[in-house]
Order: structure tokens, then sequence, then C-alpha cells
């Protein structure tokens, strides 16, 4: 999953594009290998300031209709119902990448649409407040969370779900690579597992490096997290991260 932010304060620079700039960069990651493209237009990143609704929706527009005649599988990220709502109007078949953890609005629209979500787990739609605390129990309760939010999703017809272990939103580093190394837990609801680590914070901390500098780091954590059964890699470097893949398929092959 190729990460293209149509914003101005991501938290990866080289990761921003310009409006008339979508194009050719889906263009180039879809020739790099990307097997999906997750366009944002909303930045998500700790403590940043959200633009508005209209503006979120006008920049998700001119994306959407620029990709017209893109075939590749295009994940919108954006946790506000009423922007997936009229994003599914314009473009059926679009994945709703929600970070949020869900709400009862979104997953109507998620269900009325027949689309594929990405149910991501965060401390804020946990507990209504952000933490970063130390959390020993961090699988099992995300695993709870999980388990209550797919029997939401179920009572309104959403069937297409893949899940996302929120690396980032697990109220700190240590929690992250709990997650991480518990990623086999999650193979129990039998769905899509998308893990999110590319360039963020579990990395360069801990490589004591910039986000610039992360990208050989990242994709060491995205080989352990393949390893923990993750089956979607959402990254800012799909060239690498394919070479990545085509390793690891060669790998398990082998050692079955």
């Amino acid at each position: 999953m190729g990460i293209v932010n149509v914003t101005e304060d991501s938290f990866f620079a080289e990761s921003r594009v310009s409006p008339d700039k979508v194009t050719e960069r889906v263009a180039q990651m879809v020739a790099e290998g990307a097997d999906i493209i997750d366009v944002g237009c909303c930045s998500t990143r700790p403590n940043s300031e959200p633009v508005s609704a209209e503006e979120e929706w006008r920049r998700v527009e001119s994306a959407l209709y620029s990709l017209t005649d893109c075939d590749s599988q295009i994940s919108l990220d954006t946790y506000r119902s009423r922007v997936a709502q009229r994003a599914l109007e314009l473009r059926r078949g679009l994945i709703i990448n929600d970070v949020s953890g869900g709400s009862e609005a979104m997953f109507d629209v998620v269900g009325g649409y027949g689309a594929t979500y990405v149910l991501t787990h965060s401390v804020a739609a946990e507990r209504g407040a952000s933490v970063t605390d130390d959390d020993e129990q961090i699988v099992a309760r995300v695993c709870r969370f999980f388990e209550q939010r797919l029997r939401e999703l179920h009572r309104r017809g959403v069937e297409r779900v893949i899940l996302d272990v929120g690396i980032g939103f697990s109220g700190g580093v240590e929690n992250d690579f709990r997650l991480l190394g518990g990623l086999g837990e999650f193979a129990r609801f039998g769905l899509p597992l998308l893990v999110g680590l590319s360039r963020k914070r579990l990395v360069w901390q801990s490589a004591e490096i910039t986000a610039e500098e992360a990208m050989a780091c990242s994709l060491a954590l995205g080989w352990q997290a393949l390893m923990g059964g993750a089956t979607i890699l959402r990254t800012h470097d799909v060239a690498p991260t394919k070479q990545l893949y085509k390793i690891f398929e060669r790998y398990k092959a082998l050692n079955r």
C-alpha cells in the first residue's frame, strides 16, 4: 500500500504531494509495484491541526478526478463519515482507511455502500483519550477492541474488513513494539492484517535517526511484520518494499 498525502503537514515531508502531482506520483508507485494506493487529504500525525471537512473534501475530489483512469485499487485515508460518503458516491469500490477506530456514522456509510473498511485500533477510540503508558496487556486489549467493533460492523452488513493494529496510535513506542511482536494473535480473526510502520516514531526514535533516514530500519521491521502475519504493508517506499515482499515469498516457500 503506497502512501500519497495530498497535505501540507504530514510527518514525512517527502510523502506530501500537491494536487497537480497526484497522477504522476500514483503512476510512479504503480510502476514500482504498489497493489493499493492510499490517498490521504487530512494529516493524522500526532498534534496536527486538521483541515476543515470541506477543505479535505476539496482535496479528495480533486485527487479522485485526477485518478479516473487509474485501474489500481484506491484507498481513502479519512476518519470523516461525510467525506467517505461523498467519495464513495464519486468512486465505488474505494477502500475506506479510517484511523479513528470507527464511529456509528462511518460504519453506516461503509455498510450502505458495501465498501471495504480498514478498522484501526487506537487508544483514543478505546479509552476516549490518548495516553502514553506501557501496557503489557496491549495485544489482548486490541483483540477485545476488534471483537467489539467487528460485531458492530457485521450488524451493519460490513463483511470486507482489513485490520490495522494501529502502530503509532497505541499509546507509546513500547506498546507499538508489543503489538508488532504479537501480530500472530490476530490471525484468529481470519482477516487481512495491515501494518503501517513506515518511517514512524518507533523506527526513528529507537534508531536515534530522523524519519528521512529511516527507510532501511522501516524495511527491517516490515520483515518482522510479514513474519508475524501481516498481509499488507503501508509504506512511503514502494520499490524497496516490493523487493522485500519478493524475498519474503521466496523465504516462505522454502520454509513451510
